[in-house]
């Protein structure tokens, strides 16, 4: 199953509608952020290329969706 196909289930499935669902994806295409918000995701964030901003990608999201900030 894609990874639009698992959301489409998330979406429509009751017991876990209510979840945050952040795509992590290698796409950078805008046709595929554009599904991925019509299909109820709540944010659509491209992989990086690097390890050193992976980590500061996951921060970022920690931060913004889970309310936890590292110290720096």
């Amino acid at each position: 199953m894609s990874g639009f196909g698992v959301l489409a289930w998330i979406r429509n499935n009751p017991d876990y509608a209510h979840l945050t669902v952040v795509v992590f994806s290698s796409s950078t295409r805008d046709d595929d952020r554009v599904k991925a918000r019509e299909l109820g995701a709540n944010d659509f964030v491209a992989k990086p290329s690097s390890g050193m901003k992976f980590g500061e990608v996951v921060e970022e999201l920690e931060e913004k969706w889970l309310g936890k900030a590292r110290p720096r």
